[in-house]
């Protein structure tokens, strides 16, 4: 059995939907302030507009100057956790330990840590992923 569709196929739309078509981008994506007794208005968003220069990619990225000529992961590590890093490290460590080293009955428990154990900690987190 064939069934006829009376109508067109042609997709309908109201009167609303073509005035909203016809709106322009100015007065769709607009923003207005109250500055005084005035009110201004501002265009968020126009479609012709050329790339400021400052915008532009003018150097290439990738590592710079210290990690430039680094080949081995020690080095990188290095260059990643500076000697003052670990040292501050360290020392936050130890106050830590220090402020918690009451709550133990054996002095043991809560020994003091040093840069080889820091270095250590830093490396099988980075191993861990």
């Amino acid at each position: 059995m064939i069934e006829e569709r009376i109508g067109d196929s042609e997709t309908e739309q109201s009167e609303e939907d073509i005035s909203f078509d016809e709106e322009t981008e100015d007065n769709f994506f607009s923003a207005f302030r109250k500055r005084g007794k005035h009110v201004e208005k501002k265009t968020l968003y126009t479609a012709a507009r050329r790339t400021a220069q400052h915008d532009l990619l003018t150097r290439l990225s990738g590592v710079k100057r210290p990690a430039k000529n680094i080949k081995d992961i020690y080095s990188t590590c290095k260059c990643l956790f500076t000697d003052r890093i670990i040292e501050m490290l360290v020392e936050y460590t130890k106050r830590f330990i220090e402020s918690i080293k009451t709550n133990f009955a054996r002095s043991r428990d809560a020994n003091y840590t040093e840069r080889e154990e820091i270095q250590a900690f830093i490396a099988l987190l980075y191993m861990a992923g």
